[in-house]
């Protein structure tokens, strides 16, 4: 034990010990008050770690949502005045109708883009190599030449065109024969990629096509994975579905009869329309009442009507309407909605062809119907325009001149103005009235832009198109994204259409019978002949020897969990500028310690008076 013996100088001090606790005060102080300066530096300097999820690549994450967003409900007669609707049968003008700018055009700023190039696809072509072309080398043999893509200003006459289109046709009943699928070619389910077919004589271009009302588990599946996958779209819960279909007296369909829907309380909650087929749709948990068990039609159509009742008990419900009165010559409207951007700009020249071919074949089906065709092209905002329409038209021939006239350019990003071009479509021409097969063949292969704000729905045009019986039949082409086949397939599995594609071979350039969608069984034919045998099998429900009406599903209601979407994307804005703002510093000042005498007796620190006054001149001591 060592003792402190007063007055040794190993023994502190009071002094000493007060010295010692007032260094322990002032230099915790001092690392509070750095360490304080040093956030608060840190904070101001970098603003964008408060705001942004990830600071390293500065992208702003949405908020967890709080609550699940609003179902999509059914349309109704004021979303048609709200939207500007036009009447469904004023009759037609056969002319380009007048350009109408999109509201959300007026709130989009993008910064300009330059269209893409587009990379021709290499052709095989057999010649000479003549010294000019080949840089000197001459002889002959097989070389690879890029097709380029044809200039915007070059026209084919209308005339040329319409003969050549007229050519392939000797009668209607050759057509007959060359729309039924090609021994070993078409018409036969596709299970897997198969090998690369020769092209057809019709332009080359080859589609598949699948029904996902006819398989409608399998459509589930894939509208589960999905959206489940992280995949944005405007969703409908299409869960509960109920197939309603509408006959006369001869068990034959009825086309256009009007389906007045109303809860067990008596709420109307939707009117639709039956397709030519005599079917329509009815997706209980999209109305205002969802939980409604039971509900009453009301179904009139052909100088008839009658009212009914049905449930949950089945999915399939067939109603007879008596007394309804068909019409003696099948009224048709067919509507070409196309894709004119950048990116259709290899396609735009093959589907001219095709769809040449096209009306002309539907123009000469059996039956001789009463066909009028009419055109959407639209692009993107910011481009010369963003949709524009052709008003149906009876002469095939006026028609084509106009179509003959459509060329590729803008775009720039990828999804365009699907959107306000689909509401177009619908809304814009003199549509018939119920008694009238109505089709659209939309040819695209981006999605619709989902990030403008103000911007008009697709999903409730689709809804709006299947009240008015319009059949929705998407031609995705090469290059379209799962967005774009998500949405797509919405179109036709929500209007009973089926699903086009373009279908390619083992390279992806040359017609063959190859997709990377998601659709596993698929039947495959030329372009022309699947839209011809589409319109083909419309007008056959309506004719004078209609086919077998399928079996309606059967069956009780599916209890799928709803599927909440995810978070939609920005919303298009200013570009952030191209560098970040400059750094500020901020100094935070520290208070510099005071000198301090402790008290051992009080037990604190007290501040030293470090004034001292002048020291007194000594005293002469003489």
């Amino acid at each position: 034990m060592k003792f402190l013996i007063p007055g040794n100088s190993a023994a502190p001090t009071v002094r000493q010990m007060g010295m010692r606790n007032h260094t322990r005060f002032t230099m915790t102080y001092r690392a509070r008050f750095v360490a304080a300066g040093l956030a608060l530096g840190l904070v101001a300097a970098t603003p964008s770690l408060a705001q942004s999820g990830n600071p390293f690549t500065g992208q702003q994450q949405p908020p967890p949502p709080t609550a699940p967003p609003p179902p999509v409900r059914l349309p109704d007669a004021a979303y048609d005045l709200a939207r500007g609707a036009a009447s469904p049968d004023n009759g037609g003008r056969g002319s380009w109708l007048p350009v109408i700018s999109s509201a959300a055009c007026s709130t989009v700023v993008r910064p300009p883009i330059e269209p893409p190039v587009p990379v021709p696809r290499p052709e095989l072509e057999r010649g000479s190599l003549s010294g000019g072309d080949s840089g000197g080398s001459g002889g002959g043999g097989v070389r690879k030449k890029s097709v380029a893509k044809k200039p915007s200003t070059v026209t084919s006459p209308a005339a040329a065109e319409a003969g050549r289109a007229s050519d392939t046709i000797a009668s209607a009943a050759a057509l007959d024969e060359a729309s039924k699928p090609a021994p070993g070619a078409g018409g036969a389910v596709v299970q897997a990629p198969a090998t690369t077919a020769a092209p057809s004589s019709f332009g080359g271009l080859r589609t598949g096509s699948t029904d996902d009302n006819d398989r409608f588990d399998d459509y589930l599946s894939y509208r589960r994975k999905a959206l489940t996958g992280g995949l944005f779209a405007h969703d409908l819960d299409v869960t509960e579905r109920h197939v309603l279909r509408v006959v006369d007296d001869g068990g034959r369909p009825v086309l256009g009869a009007r389906v007045d829907i109303a809860a067990d309380d008596g709420t109307p909650l939707v009117d639709l329309r039956t397709m030519a087929d005599g079917r329509t749709l009815f997706f209980p948990r999209l109305s205002s009442r969802p939980g409604s068990n039971s509900w009453t039609v009301r179904i009139s159509g052909g100088g008839a009507e009658t009212t009914a009742r049905f449930d949950r008990s089945t999915v399939g419900h067939s109603f007879t309407l008596g007394g309804a009165r068909r019409a003696d010559r099948v009224k048709l409207d067919v509507q070409f909605l196309i894709d004119t951007t950048g990116s259709m700009g290899d396609e735009i020249d093959r589907l001219r062809t095709n769809l040449l071919t096209i009306s002309k074949s539907i123009a000469a089906l059996p039956g001789q119907p009463d066909v009028r065709f009419a055109m959407t092209v639209y692009r993107d905002c910011g481009d010369e325009f963003l949709s524009r329409t052709y008003d149906f038209d009876g002469s095939v021939d006026r028609f084509n001149s106009q179509l003959a006239t459509v060329r590729a350019a803008g775009g720039g990003d990828e999804p365009e103005a699907l959107n306000q071009a689909l509401h177009d479509a619908i809304t814009r021409p003199g549509w018939r009235g119920d008694d009238t097969i109505k089709l659209v063949f939309l040819v695209a292969d981006a999605p619709p832009h989902l990030d403008y704000p103000g911007d008009v729905d697709y999903a409730l045009d689709t809804l709006l198109a299947a009240r008015r019986g319009i059949k929705i039949s998407p031609i995705a082409s090469s290059g379209s994204n799962p967005q774009a086949e998500y949405v797509f397939r919405q179109l036709a599995q929500l209007t009973m259409a089926k699903f086009v594609f373009l279908t390619y071979g083992a390279d992806g350039a040359s017609p063959g019978d190859r997709t990377n969608l998601n659709v596993d069984a698929y039947e495959t034919l030329a372009l022309d002949q699947q839209v011809t045998r589409l319109a083909r099998e419309e007008i056959a429900w309506q004719g004078p020897q209609a086919p077998v009406l399928p079996a309606l599903p059967s069956g009780g209601v599916r209890t799928d969990a709803p599927i909440f979407p995810v978070a939609p994307p920005p919303v298009v804005t200013i570009p952030p500028p191209p560098f970040p703002p400059p750094t500020r510093i901020i100094y935070v000042p520290v208070p510099a310690p005071r000198p301090c005498r402790y008290s051992a007796r009080l037990g604190r620190c007290f501040r030293v008076n470090t004034y001292r006054p002048a020291a007194k001149p000594k005293a002469n001591s003489r």
